[in-house]
Formats: C-alpha cells, structure tokens, sequence
C-alpha cells in the first residue's frame, strides 16, 4: 500500500492539495521493483511549469520512487518554496559560475544524492518535461544501462528553426543525416521523428539529459563534466561519451510520451513539443492534459 506526501500548494493558481505516491520501504530490494531516484535539477526560472511538472510526477504509477531536487538560486529562495511543498531539495551555491558549471554542480548534487542513498536507478528529468505516467515502467522494459525517452528541443537551421527529438544517431556516410560534429572528432547525427514514432528499442551516439534513466553501475564510474569551451552546455555529450569509454552504450525507448513545456502553459507554441509515439496524438492543441 502507498502512503502519501500531502502537498499544500503555496504557488498561485495551483490546486490546494495535491498527493504524490512514494514507495514503502519493504519495497527495497525487490528485483521487479528496482529503486529508482528521480533526480530533478532546477532553478526559479522553471517555476513557470512547477504545477504541471508535480502533476506529472502525481501521476507517475512506478511504485519504487523518491524525488529529489536540487536548485541553484541565489538565495535559497526557491529551494525553500519546494520544501514547503513537502519535497526533499538539497541547494548548491554556484554564484559567480558560467552557466554550464551551475549545470554540472546541480547534476553532480543529484549523482551525490543517488549513490549515497543506495538506489539502482537514476531517472534523470528536466523540470519543464512532463511525461507519461508508466515512463519508468516503459524504460526499465529496455533493459539497458542507459536509456532515454524522447522530448522535442528547438534547434537553429540557418536563419530558420527547426524542432527535432534531442536524441541523436551513429552518424553513418552511407545512410547520410543530418551530421553533428563531436568533440572527439567523430560524428552523431539528428534523429528525426518518423524514425522514433515506432515501438522500438534502438541504440544511439548520445541525448539530452533531460529524460533520461540511467543504472548505478554507469554513475559509480561516470560524473557529469564540462566537454569543450562552451559556456552553456556539453555536459550530456560529455556524459554519453564517458560512458562509452567505459563499456557502456546508451538506447532510446519512444514509446512513452512527453511534452517540453518551453512555454508556460497555454501557449499555442508548445504544441511543437509534445512528442507521442503515435503521429495522430501531436497536436494542434498541446498541453500537459495530452500526456495521459
């Protein structure tokens, strides 16, 4: 049976309470229920989206979870506001730091939190991604070590922007692409949608971090790093390439859905991220209602 996290909701227009299942310890140890820490980085700027992204999190149906997020603010201020609504929230002080060492210190905080805890699993979610209720469910059915699911990012073509899946292939001359240059001097490239709206399990060079799971043998010798000069990202590319070297190879599983919430709710323009397996679920109308 679950006992539940009464959550009074302080943030306007949000419901006044809201129930968020946790696992019962006697579910530790079980091998059909693996533990599993979802590890969500944050920070003010996606309190925009806080009420849809615990929505989600309420509505998720695996029974063997804790939540953990980590912020960066300044002042501890949003920090703060999520441990009033009952969850636990560690907090890194990143003042003065580059954009991409705030993200590095906030994902290394969470790997901290998931070893020390004792957990086999990592599902590592962005805090303006919702996803579909049974999305541990359908990637632990993967099987593998690391395994994504699928959400749209926007991404600049010329003068035009395209929106595409933030997941990306082995780059093959032959078969051609859309090429990604990588640091090591090799090459991934875009993966479109008609390649994952089907039920399969297929391997890929790297993703995004944002919904993602990933087990405990990875992260005991993998640690999230900056690659390249960039200032504002490269620590997924830097991850998926570390893995690799270390024997592991990383998966998409597209079957469960998710929706990018890059606008706050209600904006039309979210309707060109809402990824479903299933063509006919994509839109016009996107919201979080559409992830069941």
């Amino acid at each position: 049976m679950e006992f539940f996290i009464k959550i009074g909701f302080l943030l306007q227009g949000m419901q006044p309470m809201l129930s968020i299942p946790t696992a019962e310890r006697k579910d530790i140890g079980r091998k059909d229920t693996p533990r599993i820490l979802i590890g969500c980085p944050t920070y003010p700027g996606h309190e925009y989206c806080l009420p849809e992204f615990i929505r989600s999190l309420q509505r998720l149906t695996y029974p063997n979870k804790d939540i953990y997020f980590v912020d960066d603010s300044p002042d501890q201020s949003y920090q703060k506001k999520l441990q009033q609504l009952g969850f636990r929230c560690g907090w890194v002080d990143t003042s003065g730091k580059a954009k991409i060492d705030k993200v590095i210190a906030v994902r290394n905080r969470v790997r901290e939190e998931f070893l020390a805890g004792g957990y086999d699993y990592l599902f590592c979610l962005d805090t303006d991604v919702v996803v579909e209720k049974d999305a541990i469910e359908q990637l632990l059915s993967a099987g593998k070590d690391i395994v994504t699911g699928v959400y749209i990012i926007p991404k600049q073509f010329g003068e035009k922007t395209g929106f595409i899946p933030c997941v990306f292939g082995v780059y093959d001359a032959k078969t051609g692409g859309i090429p990604f240059p990588l640091p090591n001097r090799e090459k991934a490239r875009v993966m479109v949608k008609k390649e994952l709206v089907q039920d399969i399990v297929q391997e890929i060079c790297f993703a995004g971090l944002g919904f993602v799971l990933i087990k405990r043998n990875v992260l005991e010798q993998v640690r999230f790093r900056k690659e390249g000069t960039s200032d504002i990202g490269g620590e997924d590319v830097a991850f998926f390439l570390d893995a690799r070297k270390n024997g592991f190879k990383a998966f998409v599983n597209s079957k469960p859905g998710s929706l990018h919430m890059v606008y706050p709710r209600g904006r039309k323009e979210n309707q060109f991220f809402l990824f479903k397996m299933r063509p006919k679920a994509m839109g016009p109308k996107a919201s979080a209602d559409q992830i069941p």
